[in-house]
């Protein structure tokens, strides 16, 4: 399934990652800062309480183009 997660944020960034590892194709509209690093340091998420770091593959946009939706 297509999901697109509008907001990149604590709570947008883990429900992406909970969808990414139920093998949906996930992407993510992220804006300013939090894009460049997306893009730069891919999706990284530390688990305190599990004591883990995963690192997953997503798409990242900036920009949604009124066709698209």
């Amino acid at each position: 399934m297509k999901i697109l997660v509008y907001v990149a944020g604590v709570l947008g960034s883990y429900l992406a990652h909970v969808l990414i590892r139920g093998d949906n194709d996930v992407t993510l509209l992220a804006r300013n800062e939090c894009f460049k690093e997306l893009k730069k340091n891919r999706f990284v998420i530390r688990h305190y309480i599990q004591f883990k770091t995963t690192i997953d593959k997503v798409k990242v946009i900036d920009f949604l183009f009124k066709e698209k939706v």
